[in-house]
């Protein structure tokens, strides 16, 4: 059987990805400042505060900031802790 070429194979298995945030759809959302990205980035974690108050306590969630997925954390005590961090963006 002829094998297919570097560029088809490449195509269509660029077809079947799916963005990473798209596995996390069932996980409750918490949107972070881009000024705490870095932070939790270095896997320190954040207490969240009035406006942005948990309201997941104990629960893992989805960290976004601007629309990009920067972590899944869980919230205890009011303290977001990152759990596993990304860098995609």
């Amino acid at each position: 059987a002829p094998q297919p070429d570097a560029a088809a194979l490449e195509a269509h298995l660029a077809g079947l990805l799916r963005p990473v945030a798209s596995g996390l759809a069932d996980l409750p959302i918490v949107q972070i400042h881009r000024g705490d990205v870095a932070r939790l980035r270095r896997g320190q974690g954040l207490i969240l505060r009035g406006r942005d108050a948990p309201i997941h306590e104990g629960e893992t969630v989805a960290v976004f900031s601007d629309g990009t997925l920067i972590a899944i954390g869980r919230i205890d005590a009011a303290e977001l802790r990152p759990w596993r961090v990304f860098h995609l963006g």
